[in-house]
């Protein structure tokens, strides 16, 4: 591509951009319908400037196929806005209003004159967002560029962009969403962290022809409806790895703008570290107090079950005695018991975390023998200590 030959080209979009803004604006405050679409015409060139303004600030940097590319896109733009500006100027012309008659002829005038600005305007309208379409996947490539100059460019131009309330979007902070991507194409460690969210007290609906369910906090003010899909992890060798793909996905997929990509933005994970048929246990962080930051096990368990009252009472029982500072042989054999807490529904039980995981996912391959004798007699010693305090273990 030559760049003289971008230039030319950037400078007729913008002189295009503007005369077709001018012709536009005589006709904004007319109609309500029209209006509407005057500004959202603004708002695609105001995108388009900030985002053509910066491939020129790095043509330097982008290869050959990149460059040819968007030489064509842009060649596409300006033949689009081009047509844009007959059309609006043919409609100008027109009559916008007529004598009033006796059978309300100056009013059928007015209205086809309305007609003919929306017709006009959708059409723009239309052929902008197509060109959006083709051009946003080679706007969002030039994200994946190894070089210094686009880091730079990025936080120029970010400065330059007036912060928007809510998520970034294509639409409203383009270099913004760009910078975002550009972040967590390889994130970090600590990028990863913060995607970890506690467990909330959800209202669960069913989607119909799907495993996934939508939730909604119901201690929360805003009462947003979140999608909430539930992964199995599998065998315990693969957790630690299923685990970071989840933490890497889960900080990409924060940074994706539905409309842009096609894709639900994420807002975190929640780590269920099992389920029964009283309730789920859940991992949690805890975000605040002395013990902030520490990992806990936290069981839910369902009021509504009839032998609630009596099994919860039995099990923070048990869990009490076990966890027992005086007898340190207990904590070699049992979960730490730190605390309970409910709501009008559920009852909670806070545990210590235990990062191995389910005994059960151990077991599910061949398991050395060896290995088998020494867990039979440590669940044969934690049975011991339960029956010398009249507690029956009945699963085992």
């Amino acid at each position: 591509m030559d760049p003289a030959s971008m230039i030319g080209l950037v400078e007729t979009f913008y002189t295009i951009g503007v005369k077709i803004l001018d012709i536009c604006s005589t006709w904004k405050h007319a109609d309500s319908e029209v209006e509407k679409r005057v500004i959202f015409i603004e708002s695609c060139r105001d995108r388009t400037k900030r985002q053509v303004d910066f491939v020129m600030r790095i043509t330097s940097i982008m290869d050959e196929d990149h460059c040819r590319m968007m030489d064509e896109l842009l060649n596409q733009l300006m033949l689009s806005l081009s047509l844009a500006i007959i059309s609006l100027e043919t409609v100008a012309q027109k009559p916008s209003s007529a004598r009033s008659g006796v059978f309300g002829l100056g009013f059928r005038a007015k209205k086809a004159a309305w007609v003919w600005k929306k017709e006009a305007l959708d059409g723009i309208i239309s052929e902008l967002e197509e060109w959006e379409r083709q051009f946003d996947p080679s706007w969002f490539l030039l994200m994946t560029i190894v070089n210094p100059v686009l880091d730079r460019e990025l936080v120029l131009a970010k400065t330059t962009e007036a912060k928007a309330h809510g998520l970034a979007t294509a639409a409203k902070t383009p270099l913004a969403l760009a910078a975002g991507l550009r972040n967590v194409l390889s994130p970090s460690t600590e990028q990863t962290k913060w995607v970890f969210l506690k467990e909330l007290q959800m209202e669960w609906l069913d989607i119909p022809f799907s495993v996934a369910r939508i939730g909604c906090d119901r201690l929360g003010y805003d009462k947003k409806w979140y999608i909430v899909d539930t992964i199995e992890l599998g065998q315990v060798a693969r957790v630690r790895d299923f685990m970071q793909d989840v933490c890497v996905l889960a900080t990409k997929l924060s940074q994706a703008d539905p409309l842009a990509f096609g894709l639900l933005n994420c807002k975190g994970v929640v780590r269920c570290l099992g389920n029964g048929s009283f309730g789920d246990v859940w991992e949690e962080h805890c975000v605040s107090g002395p013990s902030h930051n520490a990992i806990r096990a936290v069981k839910q368990l369902r009021k509504r079950q009839s032998k609630f009252p009596e099994m919860s009472r039995r099990e923070i029982q048990a869990l009490v005695t076990f966890s027992d500072s005086y007898t340190p042989e207990y904590k070699q054999h049992f979960v730490q018991f730190l605390g309970w807490f409910d709501d009008l529904e559920n009852s909670y039980i806070v545990m210590e975390f235990l990062q191995h995981g389910d005994l059960q996912k151990f077991i599910n391959a061949p398991f050395p023998e060896p290995e088998a004798a020494s867990i039979v007699f440590q669940v044969a010693q934690a049975l011991q200590y339960m029956h010398r305090k009249n507690f029956v273990h009945r699963d085992i």
